[in-house]
């Protein structure tokens, strides 16, 4: 996976994390 530019790999762990928080803690969003 290391032919996707820095930024990429920036926004997808932004959007992974996002994601993440939102899957497991959908409650804490309220």
């Amino acid at each position: 996976m290391g032919s996707f530019p820095s930024w990429v790999n920036q926004t997808n762990l932004e959007f992974n994390l996002v994601a993440n928080n939102l899957t497991i803690n959908p409650s804490n969003n309220r």
